[in-house]
């Protein structure tokens, strides 16, 4: 429902849009690095800033919240405050990152799935990694379509066309080690 409704939004402010905004959202739309720049990444210090103190400091309860809510909730953790700020300052940081440079797709889901199955479910390791590992990704992405010669496809094009197929990977995955399969 939210998604209808965003997308209802979005496609009325397009309606009214001149020819020039219809482009630069249709870009923005694709996901795409070369807007980042020096005052892409200063914009971006603000709220990836919060974010990244915010959950350096929540690493150990969500640690405990790792084992289950139950298990957390008898070592003190605030379980439902500690899951609510996690939720918050997360959607911050993603939030001002795909605001200023479109959605990049299948990072954010197909990364954290690899860098579990390589490190482990530790919240730090999965953090750092999925960090390390997500950055690299969109790199290589954009290093992928330029190499192809395609140096104006948006690399948001470039991770879809990765992350799909991986997605269903990990999908088919874990219906072959379903015990329903």
């Amino acid at each position: 429902a939210v998604t209808l409704a965003a997308g209802a939004m979005a496609t009325g402010l397009q309606a009214l849009a001149g020819p020039r905004s219809l482009f630069v959202a249709a870009q923005w739309s694709l996901g795409q690095l070369p807007q980042i720049g020096y005052r892409g990444v200063l914009w971006l210090l603000g709220p990836t800033g919060v974010t990244v103190v915010a959950v350096l400091r929540l690493i150990g309860p969500l640690r405990a919240l790792a084992r289950g809510p139950a298990v957390a909730a008898s070592q003190g953790v605030p379980v439902r405050w500690v899951q609510g700020l996690a939720l918050t300052v997360g959607a911050l940081g993603v939030g001002a990152v795909v605001a200023w440079c479109g959605p990049i797709p299948f990072v954010g889901l197909i990364v954290p799935h690899l860098v579990r199955g390589w490190l482990g479910p530790g919240a730090a390791g999965l953090l750092t990694g999925s960090t390390v590992f997500g950055a690299a990704f969109v790199v290589a992405a954009d290093g992928v379509g330029r190499a192809l010669g395609w140096s104006t496809l948006p690399v948001g094009v470039v991770t879809a066309g990765l992350g799909a197929p991986a997605l269903i990977a990990v999908l088919l995955r874990r219906r072959r080690a379903s015990p329903l399969g």
